[in-house]
């Protein structure tokens, strides 16, 4: 039985706006229905211009002061050779020291933050970790099949039907003392790497058959309230009479870097970094996508922990 995913409560109704939900789906499987052919076309051609690009920019929704894209710096198109990162990551004591020099805190109480394991969600396929795996702290896809989000389409008309899948990593901590705390953010390099396959049987005046996002998103959450969140579309294809494969190379470069907040006791500091995988595809498509790494390059499960510091 999958687990139940503790972030999606907080992030589905933002991410709603820019996917094709259930109602979009019934009414165009109506007007479809109705034989009105030119009404049908404009529909699709509406909802593909909804969702065709995503950007935490376009959430209305959402505190636009809540957006910190400085945390979503990434190296991208880099190739689909994989190798391992040349820079060195700092050590956690380096950085906390640092940290005390710097800002002169004097610190009474010290807690660890800690990576807490990587879980898939949805209709995203592939084991759970809770450790370093073939040298990847978090997904590292070893057979076909696994971390994959496999869409074989519609059955019953040219509407698209939609098959999503998520997995996420967590560093958790518990605040022990009402009061202002400091976090020292976990840096490194996350492998965000895979592919999509989108097959179309239509032709080039139809709509879309198949259609591929993987989206990335990173949220720091205290309590039950959202602090920080950055992220966005990392890949996308679709098509309307092709048969493809494309690779997407996006790891994301996580900086040295800390951070202020209050917090109650007993509040949960949670940071989540997640992949969102969305197919689409209708009787003529077929449309996957998979993750091949979701991580980090790691010896020991406790490479990337840091603390939480009351200020």
């Amino acid at each position: 039985m999958k687990a139940k995913d503790p972030v999606a409560e907080l992030l589905e109704p933002l991410l709603s706006q820019s996917r094709e939900t259930k109602d979009d789906l019934v009414a165009l499987r109506a007007i479809e229905k109705s034989g009105n052919a030119e009404s049908f076309r404009q529909a699709i051609a509406d909802l593909d211009r909804k969702t065709k690009h995503r950007g935490l920019e376009r959430i209305k929704e959402l505190d636009q002061k809540l957006i910190n894209q400085k945390a979503f710096a990434r190296a991208v198109a880099k190739g689909t050779q994989y190798t391992m990162p040349t820079t060195l990551k700092p050590s956690s004591s380096s950085l906390l020291a640092e940290l005390f020099q710097t800002q002169g805190i004097k610190c009474d109480c010290v807690v660890p933050f800690t990576w807490m394991g990587l879980n898939a969600f949805g209709n995203m396929t592939g084991p759970n970790r809770n450790d370093v795996y073939q040298g990847i702290l978090g997904a590292n896809r070893q057979y076909t099949g696994e971390y994959t989000v496999t869409n074989p389409g519609d059955t019953d008309g040219k509407g698209r039907v939609p098959l999503n899948g998520q997995m996420h990593m967590t560093f958790e901590a518990s605040v022990p003392q009402t009061g202002r705390w400091c976090l020292l953010m976990p840096a490194g390099d996350l492998w965000v790497r895979g592919h999509s396959k989108v097959v179309g049987q239509g032709n080039s005046t139809t709509s879309y058959d198949a259609k591929v996002w993987i989206d990335y998103y990173q949220l720091l959450i205290v309590g039950s309230t959202l602090v920080e969140i950055a992220g966005g579309e990392i890949h996308y294809d679709g098509t309307r009479s092709e048969s493809r494969t494309r690779y997407f190379d996006a790891d994301v470069v996580l900086g040295p870097r800390y951070l202020f907040f209050n917090a109650n006791s007993g509040d949960r500091v949670v940071l989540s970094v997640r992949i969102e995988v969305d197919t689409a595809a209708n009787e003529d498509g077929t449309a996957v996508g998979t993750v091949d790494y979701f991580g980090f390059p790691a010896n020991t499960k406790t490479d990337y922990d840091t603390f939480l510091i009351r200020a």
